[in-house]
């Protein structure tokens, strides 16, 4: 896995010098994944000190942070991912039934078909969505420790 921090202002614009405190922790953060994780995958998040980059509005207290979009997803391609890119021996076709449709509760009537993913997670199952995979925001007051992993 390879992470990705890009500092921006709030337009959006690359961030000339970063604050040095947000940079550390964004190594951290970027450590602590990188040693856990091993898809052969990179994230990307836009950091924004102050502000939420995916709408400007101004963070307070300790930030805020998500997924950039949701993606939608069928059953049928959302249990193939799984099979194919999911943690192994633990995603299996004995526990995805096959077919267009997962029941909601095993031995009872009921199935749903389509579901919502975060853009990260799509990304992360080969179904890659456009542009960064989250993003996150720290309060000007309030440092980034430790720095939570988003979407």
């Amino acid at each position: 896995m390879n992470i990705v921090f890009n500092n921006v202002n709030a337009d959006g614009t690359p961030v000339a010098n970063p604050d040095a405190n947000l940079v550390a922790d964004e190594n951290t953060a970027k450590a602590i994944l990188e040693s856990t994780f091993f898809n052969n995958i990179t994230l990307t998040f836009n950091v924004g000190l102050g502000f939420n980059p995916l709408n400007g509005n101004n963070v307070g207290g300790a930030g805020s942070g998500g997924p950039n979009t949701f993606e939608f997803v069928t059953y049928g391609n959302l249990r193939n991912a799984l099979l194919a890119k999911g943690q192994p021996n633990f995603f299996t076709a004995a526990n995805l039934p096959a077919g267009n449709n997962a029941p909601i509760t095993p031995g009872q009537p009921g199935t749903i078909s389509n579901f919502w993913v975060s853009s990260s997670q799509a990304k992360a199952l080969g179904l890659p969505p456009p542009g960064a995979r989250g993003s996150t925001a720290s309060s000007a007051s309030a440092p980034l420790s430790p720095l939570a992993p988003i979407g």
